[in-house]
């Protein structure tokens, strides 16, 4: 997200592109999602978190959303430091 040339998430831009549930690239899209979920909910089971499901579904909200900060307010306006927060929500679950 930091370099120059990133425009956000591939899979989040197709998924608006292309809304229609049905469409086989917008349920790609939601593939990756859940595909990003599941590990995130494995990486937290192993380091043992309270509720690893919970972890997993905040970080893939928060991955997706500082994606989508980064896509609307460029490099410039992207000025989010995401390892407190995940330590908060680490913490937290």
């Amino acid at each position: 997200m930091a370099k120059p040339e990133c425009y956000g998430c591939p899979f989040l831009v197709t998924a608006s592109e292309l809304p229609e549930l049905e469409h086989p690239a917008h349920q790609m899209a939601v593939a990756n999602r859940l595909a990003i979920r599941d590990r995130l909910v494995s990486l937290a089971e192993v380091v043992g978190v309270d509720n690893p499901k919970q972890l997993g579904v905040h970080l893939l909200l928060l991955i997706d959303g500082a994606f989508t900060q980064r896509r609307l307010f460029g490099i410039e306006g992207f000025d989010v430091r995401l390892k407190p927060i995940v330590t908060q929500l680490v913490d937290a679950d």
